[in-house]
């Protein structure tokens, strides 16, 4: 893994790769338990999801926020987390199934679409993001044997495809 992820927390104790994994681990120890064939892709959609559900927090002041419980950060990250769906080569079948999940995994979707609606909101997560955590994540991404579309760095455009769900 690279040396910038050692850093990078999805909670105290934690950094979000090991998070990450532990999560798509679940989401497969659950599909052996339970096969649900009246839903054949439900189970891949929420892997899709579960690799990329916590993205946002590559965020600097959700890291700061981590280190520093007394100075919130104000922002969601599942709502940053879904600038990078763009990686997956998702179909127009998948797209709003995942978008959901991640969108959701905290907070009701109406809340969400509510407090990311206007631009200037999506622009303000996205600065948000540092270049070398970015860059460092779609590799070690690629790495799990994730199928990605060629690297493009998040923008506040994809911020906006929640509406879509």
């Amino acid at each position: 893994m690279s040396r910038i992820l050692d850093t990078v927390l999805a909670r105290p104790g934690e950094t979000l790769a090991a998070h990450t994994k532990a999560v798509v681990a679940q989401v497969e120890q659950l599909e052996s338990a339970r096969p649900l064939p009246a839903w054949p892709d439900l189970y891949r959609r929420l892997k899709a999801a579960a690799w990329l559900h916590d993205s946002g927090k590559l965020a600097l002041s959700f890291q700061r926020m981590l280190r520093n419980p007394r100075k919130p950060w104000g922002l969601r990250h599942e709502a940053l987390s879904l600038a990078f769906v763009h990686w997956l080569p998702l179909s127009e079948d998948d797209l709003p199934w995942v978008l959901a999940a991640i969108a959701t995994h905290h907070r009701d979707l109406s809340v969400m679409l509510e407090l990311y609606r206007f631009p200037q909101r999506q622009q303000q997560l996205i600065t948000e993001l540092p270049p070398g955590p970015v860059s460092a994540w779609y590799t070690w991404l690629q790495r799990c044997g994730l199928v990605l579309q060629p690297f493009s760095t998040p923008a506040a455009s994809a911020l906006g495809a929640a509406q879509r769900v």
